[in-house]
């Protein structure tokens, strides 16, 4: 009987570590498809900016340049150095890319 439970016991510990590092897993790709499509994003807006030369293509393209950063500064916080805390640089960089836009938004309106 005390064989049973320890095997059960085991069995649920093995299944919490699989779903432990599968739910990292796709922590970690979905961060970093977050920063693949934020900068893939900046990087069409700038070409279409240099085609058409819109100011607001320019201020958009900034705008996800800083959520770029952002991204990636949150997959370097939470993933590759979990105990350096990088709080205060990737908000920065959402909230500096957040204004750019907002710039650019309020520029166009003028």
């Amino acid at each position: 009987m005390r064989s049973t439970a320890f095997a059960a016991q085991q069995l649920a510990l093995s299944l919490m570590h699989f779903y432990s590092v599968r739910g990292s897993l796709v922590a970690e790709v979905v961060y970093a498809l977050c920063a693949a499509t934020s900068f893939t994003c900046a990087v069409l807006l700038f070409a279409a900016y240099r085609a058409s030369k819109t100011p607001l293509l320019f201020w958009t393209s900034l705008g996800f340049i800083g959520l770029t950063l952002n991204n990636l500064f949150l997959f370097i916080d939470l993933i590759i150095l979990p105990a350096n805390d990088l709080f205060f640089w990737r908000t920065s960089a959402g909230l500096v890319g957040m204004l750019l836009l907002l710039y650019g938004l309020l520029n166009e309106i003028k």
